[in-house]
């Protein structure tokens, strides 16, 4: 949101001098604004030392421990400023860049599960219909084609399920085969 105060009134006129396309940005409401400037900001430290927000929250967070646990008297000792220069700060792994590789290990364990998993056995009833559906087959062929299916390889069955309607009755015929 371009929030502008009547004290930075002036200011935001003469904004609009150079920038006339900005006027109807006063006091409007952008969303995610915030999560906007933290993608888009070009104002981004990229040196050696560089912290991100996390690293900075953990800065402090240290801090703010180091004081409560020390005595009041104690003054910090200073660092040798070629001693700091030397050292390289270990950085974070990126909390995004995590959770997308967690994802992607989940989501390839999942795929190699699925793969690995056998299909249920096809019950009869299951089998009789949809050999009983197959146009052109006889009552003798439906049940020797359900007998053959519950004895056989379940895939059998699930190619004969994934088959067009009209190579069925080709599969089927060609499972009967003795």
């Amino acid at each position: 949101m371009v929030l502008v105060p009547s004290d930075t009134l002036h200011i935001w006129e003469n904004y609009l001098k150079v920038q006339p396309l900005a006027g109807p940005y006063k006091n409007k409401m952008i969303e995610f604004w915030d999560d906007i400037v933290v993608l888009c900001a070009s104002e981004k430290a990229t040196g050696q030392y560089a912290e991100n927000f996390e690293d900075a929250i953990d800065s402090m967070a240290g801090e703010a421990e180091d004081e409560m646990n020390s005595p009041p008297t104690q003054i910090p000792a200073q660092q040798d400023s070629t001693e700091g220069s030397s050292q390289k700060k270990k950085r974070k792994k990126d909390p995004l860049v995590e959770i997308v590789g967690e994802m992607a290990t989940s989501l390839k364990e999942y795929v190699e599960m699925k793969k690995n998993q056998e299909r249920p056995k096809p019950t009869g009833e299951e089998i009789y219909g949809v050999v009983s559906k197959i146009v052109g087959l006889n009552r003798n062929d439906i049940f020797g084609a359900v007998n053959r299916l519950m004895n056989g390889c379940p895939e059998q069955f699930y190619l004969l399920k994934s088959l067009p309607d009209d190579e069925k009755i080709d599969y089927v015929l060609y499972l009967l085969q003795p």
